[in-house]
């Protein structure tokens, strides 16, 4: 009897840490990617469109997640690359930009499919041909918190040899 008491006070406490455990890991934005065109040659441009929206009740701040790249390129086996168009560390590093609850941001990037390995100090250099996917990925800051790395889901491009 005593134990189906402390039980019953137990399970009221365990839903509520439960709620607002999955409350927490919950992004406060949404980010989606879309490549046009999908296929196309190396050398030719990609348009790289990246829809962001505060679904949280605060607002948020949103910024690149590296040296001012918005996305990267990962192949099948999973290497990742950064669009060499959108590399440069410097001292001018973009500023964040402010999302009200509710509010949405678009990004318009571009790939040729010339790339910078991921850690990697070499000389940009093209993809080889085949199929990628192309992941938006941005740091997210709320409140007083450390950034919050998000990610969209991939979008799949496929260069072809020229």
């Amino acid at each position: 009897m005593l134990a189906s008491r402390h039980l019953a006070l137990l399970i009221p406490a365990l839903v509520v840490a439960c709620a607002s455990a999955s409350e927490v890991e919950r992004p406060p934005v949404t980010v989606t990617a879309s490549t046009n065109p999908t296929d196309l040659r190396l050398g030719d441009t990609a348009r790289v469109v990246i829809d962001l929206v505060n679904v949280s009740n605060e607002v948020v701040w949103i910024g690149p997640a590296g040296c001012n790249y918005d996305f990267v390129i990962a192949n099948a086996a999973g290497a990742v690359f950064h669009p060499a168009e959108q590399i440069y560390c410097t001292l001018a590093l973009l500023a964040p930009v402010e999302l009200s609850p509710g509010e949405t941001y678009q990004i318009q990037a571009f790939t040729t499919g010339r790339v910078i390995a991921q850690g990697s100090q070499a000389e940009p250099s093209m993809l080889e041909p085949g199929t990628y996917s192309i992941r938006a990925v941005l740091a997210v800051l709320r409140g007083q918190e450390d950034h919050i790395q998000v990610k969209s889901s991939p979008s799949t491009i496929t260069f072809r040899a020229n």
